[in-house]
């Protein structure tokens, strides 16, 4: 039975045509602040599907005031977004200075992403905890990564493994000091201060992956911070966050207690995550839980198609079909439709 979608609802923000009914489609505005995945193997358009949903959709998000914040891990949006963008630089524009701590949260959350990003042993966390903990109460505040390096070097501890830790932590944060600039300052509110609506923060700049994962998890303590616990939580824009590469910092073996919280809590303060991932099965199950619409497209992994199945429980017909879609042809899984679609990825003329 052909069902007419055009009758559903009016179509808000638009990712292409139903595929053989020629049909606009598209997701309700409050759906996509349900958080989204975009699904798909390497090649399979993923990041050309999010920078189309934009073009198609950019003015209702300048009508409504939206902000759209693209974390970019590969450098490509510059070329795929065909509306107005501010393209930050985040060794210019947005640095962020992870030890500008005032609250004892702050102190852990932080140590957990060191923890995580940098694979600190047991007995390296222990020290950077001591150090931390008395940051600001015994002794001086410390403000720059410089301080906290000056710091470990110049703890003591009575127990003999003290030395040999000490000089394997000092090894790790090192790798943040050679790009002590990223870190030397604090300028997150800046992303609030441009006119522009749509934002390419191009983290493919900082060339070491470990320093980028650490940067990403920064960025998005700092916005949590600043929608959840900020006073001024009612001037905030409502946020699409675009986060590519989503594995790399929602994995499902994370055991940062933040990145959870900010799968379970943040669209109750206006941001919704568009989470892009070529792996699936890799990624924090809660974030496909908790994410109202799938935009999958090619899968041919089996882990992959078990987990989509698992999630979803698709018509078997449209199960067989997801190894073979062509570039740019997507199943649209979303709570907007009674069923899942098979769209053709494309710019819709106004």
């Amino acid at each position: 039975m052909s069902i007419d979608y055009s009758k559903l609802f009016p179509i808000g923000y638009p990712i292409g045509r139903e595929c053989n009914e020629n049909i606009v489609i598209g997701i309700k505005e409050e759906t996509l602040f349900m958080h989204t995945m975009v699904l798909g193997a390497t090649g399979s358009g993923k990041s050309t599907t999010v920078a189309t949903l934009i073009n198609n959709s950019i003015e209702n998000i300048m009508q409504k005031g939206l902000k759209v914040l693209i974390l970019d891990w590969h450098g490509e949006y510059a070329k795929l977004l065909k509306t107005r963008y501010k393209y930050i630089d985040p060794y210019q524009e947005l640095q962020l200075n992870p030890l500008t701590l005032s609250h004892t949260r702050d102190k852990l959350e932080i140590l957990e992403i060191f923890e995580e990003v940098l694979e600190l042993t047991g007995p390296q966390s222990y020290i950077l905890f001591e150090i931390l903990k008395n940051t600001g109460e015994e002794r001086r505040q410390i403000t720059s990564l410089d301080q906290l390096i000056e710091e470990v070097e110049n703890y003591t501890g009575e127990a003999s493994w003290t030395r040999e830790v000490k000089q394997a932590l000092l090894r790790k944060l090192f790798t943040m000091a050679r790009d002590i600039n990223l870190f030397s300052q604090d300028k997150f509110l800046n992303i609030f201060k441009t006119n522009s609506n749509v934002c390419i923060i191009d983290v493919s700049l900082i060339k070491d992956i470990i320093v980028r994962k650490l940067y990403v998890l920064l960025f998005l303590k700092f916005l949590f911070d600043h929608y959840v616990y900020s006073r001024g939580l009612r001037k905030n824009p409502r946020v699409l966050l675009v986060i590519e590469e989503i594995q790399n910092v929602f994995s499902k073996d994370t055991s940062i207690a933040l990145v959870k919280k900010f799968v379970r809590e943040v669209r109750k303060f206006g941001i919704g995550i568009i989470a892009i991932t070529q792996s699936p099965s890799s990624i924090l199950e809660d974030l496909m839980i908790n994410s109202a619409t799938k935009i999958i497209h090619s899968i041919r992994s089996s882990q992959d198609l078990e987990l989509i199945r698992k999630l979803t429980k698709l018509p078997q017909e449209i199960e067989k079909i997801l190894p073979v879609l062509d570039q740019g042809e997507a199943v649209l899984y979303t709570v907007d439709y009674k069923i899942p679609i098979l769209v053709k990825i494309t710019e819709i003329k106004k």
